[in-house]
């Protein structure tokens, strides 16, 4: 049963990626880069983080949209991925402490006291650790397969020791893409479909939740 939920909720995200047009977008300057951010619809505010690091927000457009019919949902883009641009990629400028930075100043550009937070994966540490810096403007933390308060579980994880040799090279491979600005959906796709397995025991509903019909046409 619990592999019939996983592959529903791949083939959830996948769809709810695909539909939608964003309401307003808009850029700010901050902590020396440009910071993109979309807003869908109006009432409670809930900020959605995405997972990565590394990856933009084009994935979760379509969940805030849904959202957007109820609430108001934001969407951005992580420093240096999507379209926040920063003039250099490095250890300096790619920072916790920097991405709340630049949480805290979309708060502020779209004047909202308090906010619920979302945060997936990845964002969801992000989302803890902004918690514990701003907890007043936090009204609710919603965690979504995410990772601990620290990295500490990764010491000791290794989650992509179940892969084979060919789909860590693959996942590898479409990783370094990605990294190197391919913000293409089959890009991300292709990054999906080789890591899934990582996650899923059964290889066959691992295979056909990594499927979609567009697949086909690559």
């Amino acid at each position: 049963m619990k592999y019939i939920f996983y592959s529903l909720l791949t083939g959830l995200f996948i769809f709810l990626s695909q539909i939608g047009v964003a309401q307003q977008s808009e850029f700010i300057e901050e902590n020396g880069g440009i910071i993109h951010f979309r807003v869908f619809g109006d009432g409670v505010p809930v900020l959605i983080i995405n997972g990565g690091p590394g990856m933009n927000s084009d994935g979760f457009s379509g969940l805030a949209e849904i959202l957007g019919k109820s609430y108001k949902a934001i969407i951005y883009d992580q420093r240096g991925t999507g379209k926040s641009e920063l003039s250099e990629i490095s250890s300096r400028n790619i920072t916790l402490d920097l991405m709340v930075k630049d949480i805290e100043a979309i708060r502020k550009e779209l004047n909202i006291k308090e906010w619920v937070v979302l945060g997936h994966s990845f964002g969801g540490i992000l989302a803890s650790y902004y918690t514990s810096k701003h907890p007043t403007r936090v009204s609710g933390l919603i965690l979504s397969s995410s990772g601990g308060l620290d990295m500490s579980l990764f010491s000791s994880l290794n989650i992509t020791g179940r892969l084979t040799s060919l789909q860590r090279d693959s996942l590898n491979y479409w990783t370094r893409k990605i990294q190197n600005g391919d913000t293409t959906y089959f890009a991300s796709l292709q990054r999906g479909k080789y890591l899934a397995p990582a996650y899923l025991n059964d290889r066959v509903v691992c295979a056909k939740s990594c499927r979609t019909p567009d697949s086909r046409k690559f």
